[in-house]
């Protein structure tokens, strides 16, 4: 899964509108989330180089301004936090957005193209504060050398994983006897061990699968949280095989929460 997406951090991330008194908490929030996402998937993240160096120069100009001094160490710390393991890239190829009206189409310069790094297959995400939904770019390598790309835009994290889990092979339900369902009890095959039920129907199972998020750092399972029954899913993953499957079980109370992944409880803010 991690090599089917790849990340880009958009030039205007790096505005320094961000990075005020004003707006800094909130523009920190939502880019750790929705990077939390990318570092899940052990996906590669890009980001224009000369897009830091011209921050960090703006840094450089109001340090030692009335009040900024001790600000201003924030944002260049937390800059260090966000990127850590993404790539700096300068683009060699060049980024053309596609404006088709019959006869009167045309090209227009792509402004975000430095962090693009368009070189394989797979879903191209583009990680913004204001833009949304896609965009089909032509890539000019050389006069015989082009080719078209699709970008997706997303600044949110729960509508990026909605992408991320229509794009994916699907994930099939399989029932497990150990773990039962609605209808029928959870039957471990120890004796000494009682088993988590799943607390609905297989259908709703397959439907929850659906939409569950998961973090390859830790784990290829898959988590969701059940509002109705106040609780988490479990999706654990049965190995590699052409069916894909997992089978399920909701969690017994708050008290095993802890067993879910971090970021995936973040993300729930359960």
């Amino acid at each position: 899964m991690n090599n089917e997406f790849r990340f880009y951090i958009h030039s205007e991330m790096f505005d320094d509108e961000h990075f005020t008194i004003e707006n800094f908490e909130a523009y920190k929030r939502a880019t750790y989330s929705i990077l939390e996402v990318a570092r899940q998937l052990k996906a590669d993240i890009y980001f224009a180089s000369e897009d830091l160096e011209r921050l960090a120069e703006k840094f450089a100009e109001i340090s030692g301004m009335e009040g900024f001094d001790e600000y201003i160490q924030s944002p260049q710390d937390y800059l260090e936090i966000l990127f850590r393991d993404a790539i700096p890239h300068t683009s060699r190829s060049l980024y053309f957005e596609i404006v088709f009206n019959e006869k009167q189409s045309s090209l227009a310069f792509y402004s975000g193209s430095k962090c693009l790094h368009c070189e394989t297959d797979a879903n191209h995400v583009v990680i913004s504060r204001n833009l949304s939904g896609e965009d089909n770019l032509l890539k000019i390598d050389s006069e015989n050398e082009f080719e078209k790309v699709k970008i997706n835009y997303f600044h949110s994290n729960d509508l990026l994983w909605k992408f991320i889990n229509s794009m994916l092979p699907k994930r099939i339900y399989h029932f497990s006897s150990k773990h039962g369902n609605i209808q029928r009890v959870a039957n471990s095959p120890k004796k000494s061990e009682q088993a988590s039920r799943l607390k609905c129907s297989d259908e709703e199972a397959q439907n929850l699968l659906d939409n569950a998020i998961f973090d390859l750092r830790e784990t290829p399972w898959c988590y969701i949280f059940d509002d109705t029954v106040d609780t988490y899913l479990v999706f654990p993953f049965e190995g590699d095989n052409p069916q894909n499957q997992y089978h399920a079980f909701h969690l017994e109370d708050e008290k095993q929460w802890n067993k879910v992944p971090k970021s995936i409880r973040e993300f729930f803010k359960k």
